[in-house]
């Protein structure tokens, strides 16, 4: 039979072997299909395959290459070392960057340690990304003794033996032969002396509320040897405006300055381990506090409601810092949270005027609400190597963004998006936040804690996507997914 290239025709044979052809068809030519259309890409044609049943094929309608087309790109924001740049990404897979923006450079906020009698002074340079130094040193200034002690507490070691102190304080021998300050006794000193010395034997500790409610005591100096101050040992005494403590002290009992209403500032030496619970609270004139170098823990309400308290400089050694630690306190500015700190207690920072907060890596727990309510906060910082916690513009978020624990409430922004990568959302997240208007929640989110959005006053939207299980808005408000409990009015 023809082919389509090939002729077609009948043999004759004889039984003897001769043969001849004839009856020649002519060849059919070539028959082919509707043709297999190859789009054209980014980078390479597209044409038209057309192929014949006897296998033969050729190509045809010919279409340009579309070239890339690589839409708006996504804006990575340069950093202080780090340049900015817009990444293109086509379709296909293609990716460029261009329209890069130099590095913003590092912007240190400065916080001025000053120098005491033994340690230099310096001031501490910080970043909003972590990044700090130390510069400008100032050498220590060394004991000025005026009648045998100096500011800082300490005794002159030439005049010791013969330094009594306040006159008719009341003391108890211990059973290491040294003596306790119990009470005020007869004394009428309102600048009080606490001496190193009493009978020729060592004093070493100021006793249980030895001094509490000596409304008179103006002042109180407490001389090198004492170790520890006891519970409540000057509580409530409202009109000590200045406290001095000597380098030897190690403790500072439970409420030891309590409604200390009058005390203006604090140095608490580097010798000082622990502050006890309460130990300063409602002191409401104390403006600054430095924590010396030694202090390992400051306790539960430590300096809460000290609502004059604009300035604190944590030490290197704290390690925890306990519930309620600064609650309602008006500490302003950056703080830098030490590295070595492991643990920030329920509500630590609650109400202060943060402007921004750093967490070092070493933190492992971050307790309930810790920065509520600080009105002008606008970022958390989270170290990169931190295991537990990282910050997201600004926002503090679980290591795996799964859980959004504190929205930074100072910031102006009037709208925000849950990222989609968020499954819960910590009770009062958005305490007291003025400026948002309205809050898109992804359908990720399975769990929005109590008073998530409480006096949020300017908020008009809750939106949630229509894919969410668990909730859904009506008209602007969050309510659950079954429309049975209406969850927040906005």
């Amino acid at each position: 039979a023809p082919t389509c290239t090939e002729d077609g025709y009948t043999t004759y044979t004889c039984a003897c072997g001769d043969s001849y052809t004839d009856d020649e068809v002519p060849a059919t030519g070539h028959a082919y299909d509707e043709g297999v259309v190859t789009e054209p890409t980014c980078t390479t044609d597209g044409y038209t395959t057309y192929t014949c049943a006897c296998g033969d094929s050729y190509t045809d309608d010919e279409v340009p290459a579309t070239g890339h087309s690589y839409g708006e790109g996504v804006v990575t924001a340069p950093t202080c070392t780090e340049d900015g740049y817009t990444t293109y990404t086509c379709a296909c897979g293609d990716i460029y960057t261009d329209d890069e923006v130099p590095a913003t450079g590092h912007d240190y906020e400065a916080v001025v340690t000053e120098p005491t009698c033994t340690e230099d002074g310096y001031t501490t340079y910080t970043c909003a990304c972590g990044d700090s130094y130390t510069d400008n040193e100032v050498p220590a200034t060394g004991h000025n003794y005026v009648d045998g002690f100096c500011a800082c507490g300490a005794v002159d070691p030439e005049t010791e033996e013969t330094i009594e102190g306040s006159q008719g304080l009341e003391y108890e021998l211990l059973a290491d032969d040294t003596y306790e300050v119990t009470g005020i006794g007869t004394c009428t000193d309102t600048e009080l002396v606490i001496p190193s010395k009493y009978n020729g034997k060592a004093v070493t500790s100021i006793g249980y509320e030895a001094f509490r409610n000596c409304s008179s005591l103006t002042s109180v100096v407490i001389g090198d040897g004492v170790t520890s101050i006891g519970e409540g040992a000057f509580y409530r005494c409202f009109s000590m405006t200045s406290v001095v403590i000597g380098d030897s002290v190690t403790s500072i009992g439970e409420r030891a300055f309590r409604n200390c209403e009058s005390l203006k500032s604090v140095v608490i030496p580097n010798s000082v381990t622990s502050i006890g619970e309460s130990a300063f609270t409602v002191c409401t004139s104390l403006t600054s506090v430095v924590i010396g170098d030694s202090v390992t823990s400051i306790g539960e309400m430590a300096f809460s409601h000290c609502r004059s308290l604009t300035s604190v400089v944590i030490g290197d050694s704290v390690t925890s810092i306990g519930d309620y630690a600064f609650y309602e306190s008006r500490i302003s500015g950056s703080v830098t949270i030490p590295d070595g700190v492991t643990s920030i207690g329920n509500y630590a920072f609650y109400g202060c005027s943060l402007t921004s907060v750093v967490v070092p890596d070493s933190v492992t727990s971050i307790g309930n609400s810790a920065f509520n309510t600080c009105s002008s906060l606008t970022s958390i910082t989270v170290d990169a190597d931190n295991k537990y916690y990282k910050d997201v513009d600004g926002n503090l978020y679980s290591k795996g963004g799964k859980t959004l624990i504190q929205y930074a409430i100072g910031k102006t922004d009037t709208s925000f998006t849950i990222p989609d990568s968020v499954t819960s959302i910590e009770a009062y997240a958005f305490e007291k936040c003025s400026s948002l208007i309205s809050v898109v929640i992804p359908d990720s989110v399975t769990s929005i804690g109590y008073y998530a959005f409480y006096c949020c006053d300017s908020l008009t939207s809750i939106t949630v996507s229509v894919n969410n299980t668990a909730y859904q808005s009506i008209d602007g408000n969050l309510y659950t997914k079954d429309g049975k409990t209406l969850i927040q009015y906005a």
